[in-house]
């Protein structure tokens, strides 16, 4: 039961990308993280997610942490961890933008791809009996 209700409180995907794509942009213009979060935050649809963050940053924890909590994906959260151990944040976050959209595009594309077949499937197993009575009926 807690996974349905930790899966129901993630960020979408591609709201996680957009968020990630807009801090990497400002912090490479030269914003400060509070700043860049502050500008973040006016995004209605990112609105409670950078506020949660700079309230997390606010209490001491780091961004890796501040994302944990709300339960941005594991890949995200992993490279901004290492991220925090180089020191090179930007590097970083622009080798995750990359990972992880470019993994959210193929499961997008995998997952349209398979409707098909599995629309398919859902009309055949009647058929399926059909030939199968048939076969063992002529045997």
């Amino acid at each position: 039961m807690n996974y349905t209700r930790e899966r129901r409180s993630r960020l979408h995907p591609e709201l996680q990308i957009k968020f990630l794509r807009r801090l990497y942009r400002l912090l490479v213009n030269g914003y400060p993280m509070g700043y860049a979060l502050n500008i973040i935050s006016w995004d209605r649809s990112l609105n409670r997610c950078a506020n949660h963050i700079i309230h997390a940053l606010k209490i001491g924890q780091h961004l890796d942490e501040a994302l944990k909590t709300i339960h941005f994906h594991e890949t995200i959260v992993a490279h901004l961890y290492f991220a925090r151990h180089s020191g090179q944040l930007t590097t970083h976050l622009k080798q995750c933008i990359d990972v992880v959209s470019s993994r959210f595009q193929q499961q997008k594309k995998f997952k349209r791809l398979m409707r098909y077949p599995l629309l398919l499937l859902s009309f055949c197993p009647s058929y399926k009996w059909r030939w199968v009575e048939v076969n063992v009926h002529s045997m």
